[in-house]
């Protein structure tokens, strides 16, 4: 919840980026104007970047508690869980940030 209150804030930023940027252009200060783009475009890159990672984060978390479920009913059944091998464990691929 502190990550989304946290994404909130950032596109806050984002929209007085975007005054600030039509104050400059409307006063014709175009090197501000271009410095208020860059800015802006990085803020919001950093922003999509964070959703990403929030949301594998979140998928990892299920993921942990799903294995965490099923160990606790095997366990119940009294049934030994085979050993964790390299081949056992799911390769988890590496995602692109946007």
């Amino acid at each position: 919840m502190a990550e989304y209150i946290q994404n909130l804030h950032l596109v806050s930023v984002l929209d007085e980026l975007r005054d600030a940027y039509e104050i400059a252009k409307d006063g014709g200060h175009s090197d501000l104007q271009n410095l208020l783009l860059r800015i802006r475009r990085s803020l919001l890159q950093a922003l999509h970047e964070s959703l990403n990672l929030y949301g594998e984060n979140a998928e990892l978390h299920q993921q942990l508690s799903d294995a965490q479920t099923q160990l606790r009913r095997l366990r119940e059944s009294g049934a030994h869980p085979a050993p964790v091998t390299a081949e056992a464990v799911p390769l988890l691929t590496a995602r692109k940030l946007s």
